[in-house]
């Protein structure tokens, strides 16, 4: 999936699965944030582009973004992209 449709469209489908997981418990989905969780998407899906690991771009973003990188987390949002698709490289 990673190396077949462009970077926006990457980001985009791994920001839809995380508003809808809303792993940091935003509200984005009461709240209609849709682009609450769009900067993590993106840096996700350009590291993987770049060829890191899944849970390891998934883990650098939470640290950047919200200051939080719990295992739980982690492999909450590792395997709900993984639901949806989105393997390494």
């Amino acid at each position: 999936m990673a190396n077949s449709v462009s970077i926006e469209s990457f980001a985009n489908s791994i920001n839809e699965t995380l508003y809808y997981l809303d792993p940091m418990n935003t509200g984005s989905v009461e709240n209609g944030l849709h682009d609450e969780y769009y900067r993590l998407a993106e840096g996700i899906a350009q590291s993987v582009r770049k060829g890191v690991q899944v849970e390891e771009a998934v883990r650098n973003e939470l640290e950047f973004w919200f200051d939080e990188s719990s295992p739980d987390k982690v492999l909450s949002i590792c395997k709900a992209l993984t639901q949806e698709g989105l393997t390494n490289g």
